[in-house]
Formats: structure tokens, C-alpha cells, sequence
């Protein structure tokens, strides 16, 4: 993960280098649907964790509505990528 996140709370000891699911205390929402849908560290146990216990501390439709807004981002960043590479080359 990136070192510049702040609003997710590991356990002492640990860094964004090494993402394990036993590592994340707790975090902001947003924080917490980064690192469920962080590409490069995909965490079965993690998805498992958060998705079993989300309801404890938002809805369905704000989790949904984040991370559709999570892959949003993705797909824009990565169309507009393209269209640099091909119209500004």
C-alpha cells in the first residue's frame, strides 16, 4: 500500500509494505474499501474479514456506493492513460 495512507490503523510493527489482513486495526470507510480493492495485495481472508463484518459500521449501499466509486477511478484513470497515449503522442 501506499505510505502516505493515513487513515487505515495498523498493529504495531507493521507497514504498507507488508498488507496482511491480521495487520489492519480499523480505519475510515474509505480506507477500508481502498484496501479491499487494492490491486496489487488482493486478500481473500481480508474480503472475507471486512465483508463479514461491514454491517456492523455502514450500510450495503454506502459500501456498494464506495467501491463502485473505487472502480470508477480506475476505469477513467486508465481511459484517460489511452487517450494521452494515442492523441498526445
Amino acid at each position: 500500500m501506499d505510505k502516505d495512507v493515513d487513515d487505515i490503523e495498523l498493529e504495531q510493527g507493521s507497514d504498507f509494505n507488508d498488507p496482511r489482513p491480521n495487520n489492519v486495526k480499523g480505519g475510515t470507510l474509505s480506507g477500508l474499501v481502498r484496501m479491499l480493492t487494492y490491486y496489487k495485495y488482493p486478500d481473500p481472508e481480508y474480503t472475507h474479514a471486512m465483508l463479514m463484518t461491514y454491517r456492523s459500521f455502514t450500510t450495503s449501499e454506502e459500501l456498494l456506493s464506495l467501491i463502485i466509486e473505487r472502480f470508477f477511478f480506475f476505469f477513467f484513470s486508465f481511459l484517460l492513460a489511452l487517450i494521452d497515449f494515442f492523441f498526445f503522442f
